[in-house]
């Protein structure tokens, strides 16, 4: 049996694969529609543009009430600069939370906005955190609005969303979300915010992708393999409980049971080891890393569950002898 949803078509007119990240091809279907024009003002375009701008706002689930959505024809960063020159008043102060290149490009867009601004910049390693937001808006009350990147791509970054939000509406302050990499992947549950930025063919898409990819892979690498074959699952959750979207966290990106028991054909036996409280507690005790190995160190299981999902396996492999 082969899965046709982790095929991928070879482009039509034999031109190279377009990798550019972003991502910026689209399929042939997509293709296809563009060839037709379409005029503004007919009915049918605004029936479409009404469409797409329900089917954006569905996805904010229930949180959808009070919003409406503005598609806006140019790059994520002009999105972006839109939102601080539409919403941000001429007399306000913005707070920056800054741990990437797209924080910073934010703090520039204010400066030749003539808007005026202060920033916490955490870095490179670790996001901006409710508390330190806490302060800052404590200790300055001209503060009138906060900035955040979602999912920070120049450093790998999912920021968190839920917890900044909290400490700027316990403080009486607005807050502005580029989510230009993670709107319709991360879910958004519980997040208050004035005004949100994404940009099409993000992140639903490449989510998709990554599972087919994830799939076709492990296909092609077990049909190489002759015999039984252990899949260790190593999680804080099961396979069929995904996360809620606050952070990835150590666990197996997107990987879901549905796309495991694709793989069934392959005599594969399934290892669930799923990593109690109090080993997750247990942390990076006797871990080694250095100061700049720090931040990650953190996210990962430590040593207290790799020893858990070592004695299943070993358990397992005794079975089938």
């Amino acid at each position: 049996m082969v899965n046709e949803a982790a095929q991928i078509e070879p482009p039509r007119l034999g031109e190279p694969y377009l990798l550019t990240p972003g991502p910026l091809t689209t399929s042939y279907a997509v293709k296809q529609e563009m060839l037709r024009d379409w005029g503004s003002r007919d009915s049918e375009f605004r029936d479409m543009t009404e469409q797409l701008r329900d089917g954006l706002l569905d996805m904010l689930g229930d949180a959808r009430t009070g919003y409406d959505c503005v598609p806006i024809q140019g790059s994520g960063s002009f999105a972006v600069e839109a939102m601080l020159g539409s919403l941000i008043p001429r007399e306000g102060k913005v707070l920056v939370l800054i741990n990437g290149a797209y924080g910073k490009r934010i703090a520039a867009m204010l400066d030749y906005l003539g808007r005026d601004y202060v920033v916490i910049d955490t870095g490179n390693y670790e996001p901006p955190r409710g508390p330190a937001v806490t302060e800052a808006l404590a200790a300055d009350p001209a503060i009138t609005d906060v900035i955040v990147v979602h999912c920070e791509t120049s450093t790998g970054i999912l920021n968190p969303i839920a917890e900044i939000s909290r400490a700027v509406y316990d403080a009486d302050r607005r807050l502005f979300i580029d989510s230009m990499s993670a709107f319709g992947a991360i879910p958004l549950n519980g997040v208050r915010f004035e005004a949100l930025v994404s940009s099409a063919q993000k992140f639903d898409m490449v989510r998709d992708e990554l599972k087919s990819a994830w799939v076709a892979r492990m296909r092609a690498i077990l049909s190489q393999v002759g015999g039984r074959v252990i899949l260790l699952w190593l999680a804080e959750h099961a396979p069929d409980k995904q996360p809620n979207g606050e952070t990835f966290g150590a666990d197996p990106l997107f990987v879901d049971r549905d796309m495991i028991e694709q793989l069934a054909e392959f005599n594969v036996e399934l290892v669930e080891v799923v990593a109690t409280p109090e080993a997750v507690a247990a942390g990076q005790l006797r871990m080694v890393f250095t100061p700049l190995e720090q931040p990650k160190a953190h996210e990962m299981l430590g040593p207290v569950v790799h020893e858990a999902a070592a004695r299943a396996l070993s358990a397992q492999i005794a079975a089938m002898h």
